[in-house]
């Protein structure tokens, strides 16, 4: 992508490999406390699951992953994308083309129209597309969709503001995924740590935990002197219970984040600790990705 500037043209390109790097879900980053939920909704036969993120933050992977996990010879998997980023054995993949006529909505609409058991909205943009999305999660379809919202919660009312009734969101939504990368510590170079105060006082972590696993690379030739080697997902996990679809119907925003730190929800906070304290990354790389307000720690319970 080209921009005029005062000194000229400046280009920004974005490389992608021709397959999708990852294998299998295990490889994204999910920690053992999310993966088992996360799995449970794929095995679902219908509902709505949203990845959510800004721009790079690596929805596609964990899009296309999650659909090579489901796509066997017994069901029908159908995606309408801008564009296609990664063509996938035994998937229906067709690229979204406005000049044409070739929307989400239109694309969707036809899509429902091929008999499917999975699909795949690549963006919800409007209103249409997010009411065919939802309908389509409550008729017998599992559905896969995106948005560009900072944190899991934030999907919630960008839905309701694109048009869906609030009632027919609680009912589809089988839950959310946010998600940022982070570099980590290169595996060449990379040495046992002992963290700075400031470190524990930016996690929100106490000073007598077990400090043995947290690492840092040294920088080597391998990493380019860097000491990251390679990134995967902090992913933040928006499962649904039943008051949380009672506040998405009913409630306020406001309500719905209380009541996710009083329940500890498995929040970019929690993520990020494990993959720090696990040695996976530093609390630099963390809050270099995060925004400060992830890191607030949940309100005590009564």
């Amino acid at each position: 992508m080209e921009f005029p500037s005062v000194g000229g043209e400046k280009a920004v390109i974005r490389l992608l490999p021709r397959k999708n790097p990852f294998i299998q879900i295990e490889d994204l980053g999910f920690t053992p406390e999310t993966l088992p939920i996360y799995k449970s909704w794929l095995e679902q036969p219908q509902g709505m699951i949203v990845l959510t993120g800004p721009t790079g933050s690596g929805k596609t992977s964990t899009l296309y992953t999650s659909l090579q996990a489901v796509a066997t010879e017994e069901v029908n998997v159908v995606t309408v994308e801008d564009p296609v980023e990664y063509v996938l054995s035994g998937i229906t993949q067709t690229q979204v083309h406005e000049r044409a006529g070739m929307t989400f909505a239109a694309g969707l609409r036809s899509i429902l129209r091929q008999d499917p058991d999975i699909i795949m909205v690549g963006e919800i943009r409007d209103s249409e597309t997010a009411e065919t999305a939802v309908r389509a999660a409550l008729t017998g379809h599992l559905v896969f969709t995106t948005l560009h919202t900072n944190d899991a919660v934030g999907a919630i009312p960008r839905l309701k503001d694109i048009g869906p009734d609030p009632g027919l969101i609680s009912d589809a939504l089988l839950g959310i995924v946010a998600q940022r990368l982070v570099r980590r510590v290169c595996q060449h170079c990379g040495e046992p740590y002992t963290p700075r105060l400031k470190d524990l006082q930016d996690l929100g972590i106490d000073p007598q935990s077990n400090f043995k696993s947290w690492r840092r690379g040294a920088g080597c030739s391998q990493c380019f002197d860097s000491g990251y080697l390679g990134r995967e997902a902090i992913v933040e996990l928006l499962d649904m219970d039943d008051r949380i679809r009672e506040l998405i119907y009913e409630g306020t925003i406001t309500q719905l984040r209380r009541y996710l730190r009083e329940i500890d929800f498995t929040s970019f906070r929690k993520a990020a600790i494990a993959k720090v304290t696990t040695g996976v990354t530093t609390v630099e790389e963390v809050l270099r990705v995060l925004p400060r307000s992830a890191m607030d720690k949940p309100v005590p319970k009564p």
